[in-house]
Parts: C-alpha cells; structure tokens; sequence
C-alpha cells in the first residue's frame, strides 16, 4: 500500500515539472516568435534588418540617412584596414587605401535598405544570426592598385628584373634583365571588388623585363652624380626620404621623354607609404606628411642640371635648407610645387637615385659624346631681404624682460648659374634659376610688471 503510495506521488511530481518545462519552452518560443516578427518588420519601419553589414561596419536597425553618416565615419578606417592577397603559397599583407580600394557610402546605405526589403519576411530572423553582406562592389583606383602591387614584389610574386645600368671598377655596365612574374591587373581589381574581408586570390603571369638591354643601347658613361647626406636618427624624416628615393630607381627617360615628380609618386601621402615629419611653410619649421621627400627631389635637381637636362619646372624653399646651397634646392608639394624635365639628347638616358641609410645618391647615364663638358651650378646671393621685428607689451613678464615667440630671419634673392668647363677652362654660363627665400617678422614679447 505504502509502495502505491509513494509510486503515485513520483508520478504525479514527474508530471507537474513536465508541464512547467513544456511552459517555460512555450513561454521562450512566445518570445522567439515575437523578436522573429519584430526583426522581420524593421524593414517596413524603413530601416535596415539587423545583421547586414559592410565591410565590417553593422547597419542593422538604422535608416538610410543614418547608415550613410556611419559609412562615411568609417572611410578612414577602412583605408587603413589590412588585406591579404595570396598566390598560391606566397602571401602579401598590404592595406585597403595603398590599394585604390574605396566605398559610395551613399550607394551602399541605400543598396542595404534595398536588400533588407528584398529578404523574404521569414528570413529575415536568421541573417540577424547569419549576416548578410550588402552587394555593392568596392571602388579600385587601378593606378593606385598597380602601385600598391608593385610593394609586394618580392614577397607575393618575384617581378622581372629590368636591364639596368651601374658601375663597376669606373666602368658603366649594362646588364640584361631577366624574366619574372607580374599580377593581372584587371583580374586583382575584379577579386577585390568583391571584397576584402578574406585573403583575395590573385593572377600570377609570366612578364618580361620592363626595360630591355638593347633599350639601353649607347648609354656608356655617367653623365652626372649628385649627393646628399640625412640623418637616420630621424626616424620619420629618414622614412620619407627613403620612401621616396624608392619611386626613381632604374627610370629610363627616352629623347624628348618628360618626368613629373609628382607625378612619378603619385602623391605625397600616408596611403602612399609615407609618415608626418618636419617641413617648411612660409619661412618656418612646421609638421606635414611627406617631410623630408624634398631632399629627394633637391639631389635629382643638383644632377639633372650637371647632367645638362631641360629642367620644366623647379621651385625652391621659402627658406634655405641645411642638405644643399642656396639657390641649389628644389621644393615639392603636391598640387603647388612639382619638379620636371625632360630628357634633351637623341639617346636613351638612364636615372637611378638610391637613398642608403645615409646619403641619397642620384646618378644620370647616357651618351658620353653628347655632353663633351662638365658642368657646375654658382650661386650668387642678389640682395638681403630685411625682416620685420613686432614686439608686444605683456604684463605677464617683468620690465627688462624679453621672450622671443619667433626668431627674426632675413630673406634673400638668389641666382644660381650653370657654369659649362671644359678642362679647367669656363667656355660659357647661363642663368640656371632665381630664388627667393621668405623672410621670417621676429616676434617679441616685453615685459611691463613691476
């Protein structure tokens, strides 16, 4: 009797947990159904489902006007943003903006309200869990993403080597280049265009040497050569230098061929490898992207005159610098001060511009016959270009007192001459450039206290 007992109450205990568990189940599945029902109207909310995304960037549950503000907030950061590119074994690691890649964030905010409506309702829980990518290719600048390629030769692919042109024992060499490898172009950009999220695939092809031996063909001496020394202790400037000796190795001008610094670089920016360092504006020391790159652009200059080449354009600085003469130098900025020439003989010449860790060199081949001279640049100081002095009352030093805010510096006027010699004899000179340097107003505060 007692067993019957007992049996009946299990039973009974076993049966009450069943229906609470069957309750608290439907009480869990009442609120599944109700967010499922709640997630799959937000579109007709007209705001986007929850769970789609671009590039990284959540846009679920904001309005188009809201999505875009928020993409255009993450262009930066997307620029930064790392991308792995393999072929077969090898891999290279780059980012998305030294690859020309870029976003419409008004394109891909309105494509995201388009596709959350195009979802079918009942699907539109599970890409909450799943994701959906909005389906809007990126931007590829090809320009941009053949530069950006041509940073990974050697780690993603081994590039052809170009004929090149070099001395050995005083002696010019020409010597052959030799077949590599090359991206396709047009196949990187259309894989990219579908995204960066995971490592991109790319084309390798067989290519041959961008520049030829026979191309080279009469180069047999150094038409001239230029130095200049940096410091490596200053990291950043020493990384700007560096970087942009790296855009003038191996450059073969033919007769008539024109050379645009800048254009050469294709742009004096962080996308474009390089770091904030010191530069000039209006007389003084300031910080600017690309600082230092003038040195590069002032050796090329000092090489390209004794090298007798048609100098286009040449800017100085608006105040002297401490790697070559006044009158000798040569500013770039971009979309205001570019450095160009042209390539004035009937033969191929040949430019390579090297920066050590120490000196930045700057050698010019060609045709010896064609420059049966040497030639020197002279400078000449014109006049002094006197500077102001603004001083200013300040009780917050005592009488007798004096802060200097900024030095007074004088400007000057330059010309500078090519000097042509033959042996030791000047055989003609002619006006090579004028500059002029900025004067800097000195700023001076005197005190007043007692």
């Amino acid at each position: 009797m007692a067993k019957n007992y007992f049996d009946l109450r299990n039973r009974k205990r076993q049966q009450l947990v069943r229906k609470k568990r069957i309750k608290q189940l439907g009480g869990i599945l009442s609120i599944i159904i109700v967010l499922s029902i709640a997630v799959a109207c937000v579109p007709l909310t007209g705001r986007i489902s929850p769970g789609i995304q671009y590039e990284g960037v959540k846009l679920g549950f904001l309005t188009e006007e809201s999505a875009k503000k928020k993409l255009e907030k993450a262009q930066d950061s997307f620029k930064n943003q790392d991308v792995v590119l393999t072929h077969g074994k090898c891999k290279g690691k780059t980012s998305a903006g030294m690859l020309g890649l870029s976003f419409s964030p008004e394109a891909v905010a309105k494509e995201a309200v388009a596709t959350s409506r195009k979802i079918p309702f009942i699907k539109r829980p599970l890409i909450a869990v799943t994701r959906e990518k909005v389906d809007v290719p990126l931007s590829v600048d090809k320009a941009a993403l053949l530069k950006g390629l041509q940073t990974l030769n050697g780690t993603l692919y081994e590039g052809a080597k170009p004929a090149r042109v070099f001395l050995r024992g005083g002696k010019v060499v020409v010597e052959n280049g030799e077949v590599g490898e090359g991206i396709n172009l047009e196949d990187a950009a259309l894989s990219l265009s579908k995204g960066i999220d995971k490592p991109v695939e790319v084309k390798v092809e067989k290519v041959s040497p961008a520049v030829s031996a026979e191309a080279l063909r009469g180069i047999d001496t150094v038409l001239a050569t230029w130095s200049t020394d940096y410091n490596p202790g200053d990291k950043n400037r020493a990384v700007n230098v560096e970087r942009g000796a790296s855009f003038f190795r191996r450059i073969v001008l033919q007769p008539g061929e024109r050379l645009s610094f800048l254009e050469t670089i294709g742009g004096i920016t962080k996308e474009n490898g390089f770091v904030e360092g010191e530069t000039i504006s209006a007389g003084i020391e300031t910080k600017g992207v690309g600082g230092g790159v003038c040195q590069v652009s002032t050796t090329m200059y000092n090489a390209a005159v004794r090298a007798n080449l048609n100098i286009l354009s040449r800017h100085n600085h608006s105040k002297p610098v401490d790697y070559a003469a006044e009158g000798t130098d040569c500013a770039v900025s971009d979309g205001y001060k570019d450095f160009i020439f042209t390539n004035p003989y009937q033969t191929p010449i040949y430019i390579d511009t090297k920066a050590d860790g120490h000196h930045v060199v700057c050698t010019i081949f060609g045709h010896g016959a064609e420059k049966p001279y040497v030639i020197d640049l002279l400078p000449e100081r014109i006049r002094t270009i006197p500077a102001g002095e603004n001083w200013q009352n300040t009780p917050e030093l005592k009488k007798g007192e004096v802060k200097v805010v900024q030095k007074r510096e004088d400007g000057s006027f330059y010309k500078t001459y090519k000097v042509y010699k033959q042996g030791n004899r000047e055989i003609k000179r002619e006006l090579a450039n004028t500059s002029r340097y900025t004067p800097v107003d000195g700023k001076y505060l005197k005190g007043i206290s007692d």
